[in-house]
């Protein structure tokens, strides 16, 4: 059994429900960053709440499938950056957005694809810390 320990781990229990709202993805994103509005809405990573993370883009070009982009952060630097890249490239406003179990060393996957499927690709995570524990 598992007991939820704060706000955090209801949003991350959208894993495997599909294509996230709006406010899903918030709630997800909220996780690991802050954001606000002034001039425009914005978002920036929250130093300390991620241990490594990874983002990829795909396309498909003349029926081949080609990686635009592939970042991994693995110290606070690098973290920081790749995080706030994917942050900052406003993918998570238009494209489809699905909360997925992470792969080898990540906890989650941002998973997102384009609304005409032409690009998609993913933000892995791993948490600082676990937003739940399991009880008895």
């Amino acid at each position: 059994m598992v007991k939820l320990t704060d706000a955090h781990a209801e949003a991350l229990a959208l894993v495997g429900t599909g294509t996230l709202t709006s406010a899903q993805v918030k709630s997800v994103l909220d996780v690991f960053s802050g954001g606000g509005e002034g001039i425009s809405i914005w978002r920036t990573y929250r130093a300390g709440t991620l241990e490594r993370v990874s983002s990829n883009y795909r396309v498909w070009i003349d029926d081949r499938n080609v990686s635009l982009s592939t970042s991994i952060g693995l110290c606070a630097t690098s973290i920081n950056a790749v995080t706030n890249a994917f942050l900052w490239g406003d993918v998570t406003d238009v494209f489809d957005i699905k909360l997925e179990v992470g792969h080898d060393e990540y906890d989650y996957t941002l998973a997102f694809t384009s609304k005409d499927t032409a690009i998609w690709g993913a933000f892995n995570f791993r948490l600082s810390r676990t937003p739940y524990e399991v009880i008895d």
